[in-house]
């Protein structure tokens, strides 16, 4: 809050409100949806005119079941294509995007289910757990996914009809101006990744100051010599990329103070410590 002096006139009330406002949503009132017959469809492009990515859960009836979707980001029903493919029961895991920070921030928000007793009702059942993306998920996703929980997932390449279709409700709620509300389902889930992350991570840093870089992948903006003030100041300069996801989870739980521009860098402060001292820096184009 000190700093907020040095924001520009015009940020300055946005920021204020955004930095002491509530982020929690209201506490679920069910678990999850069973859909009879419905659908789901793949993620694909269209332009409408500007580029979309759609793709979800329609019921029988072709209505959008719009808690499969990422509401503003990913996601909506489309003409539904001749159907093929039938699963008797299946639970939908969400919409998998390939950007590390809306993986983090929006495609999650599914994850809880497979910590729930349902789930493992449904899956003595035989449901397999399905997913839509816009291409297979690439190491990162999948080590991401593993470390919340979800392993042996499908992509959903075509549509396909489930006569019984299981779909959990959100951990995370989004409003129509692209803001996420959490509810504690989703700390349950963040909770468990951090456990997983030290399980599984075969290098864990500990550096009590931290300045995660972009400039592994290039001097954007100048960056390199806001690194150099913070390395004089005794932070530690991380190139995530460097790094698994275990050991950047592991590494922002350990730090006590953590510098990032803002993004995806950002994102990875969700792992810190409920006392970390996080300083966002944004470089305007």
């Amino acid at each position: 809050m000190q700093n907020i002096n040095y924001l520009y006139n015009s940020l300055k009330e946005e920021t204020m409100r955004a930095l002491t406002r509530s982020y929690r949503a209201d506490n679920m009132v069910e678990h999850y949806s069973v859909w009879e017959n419905a659908t789901i469809l793949p993620a694909k492009t269209i332009y409408i005119p500007s580029r979309y990515w759609v793709g979800g859960c329609v019921d029988s009836e072709n209505n959008l079941i719009e808690e499969t979707i990422i509401p503003c980001l990913m996601g909506w029903k489309y003409d539904i294509p001749e159907v093929s493919k039938e699963y008797p029961i299946a639970i939908y895991l969400g919409y998998m995007f390939s950007c590390y920070g809306h993986m983090l921030g929006d495609c999650l928000r599914w994850a809880w289910f497979l910590q729930s007793e349902e789930y493992h009702q449904f899956k003595r059942s035989g449901a397999k757990l399905l997913y839509i993306s816009m291409a297979p998920l690439k190491s990162w996703q999948e080590e991401i996914l593993r470390l919340a929980g979800i392993t042996n997932v499908e992509l959903v390449t075509e549509p396909i009809r489930v006569k019984k279709l299981i779909v959990p409700t959100p951990s995370i709620v989004t409003d129509d101006k692209e803001q996420n509300y959490w509810r504690p389902e989703f700390l349950k889930t963040i909770n468990l990744m951090i456990e997983n992350a030290y399980k599984s991570a075969k290098r864990q840093l500990n550096y009590d100051k931290i300045y995660l870089s972009r400039c592994g992948i290039g001097d954007i903006m100048g960056e390199s010599n806001v690194e150099q003030f913070y390395h004089k100041h005794g932070f530690k300069i991380i190139r995530p990329e460097r790094l698994t996801v275990a050991e950047q989870i592991v590494l922002l739980n350990n730090a006590k103070e953590v510098v990032a521009t803002e993004g995806s860098l950002s994102h990875n402060t969700i792992f810190c410590k409920t006392k970390t001292k996080v300083g966002l820096k944004a470089f305007l184009v």
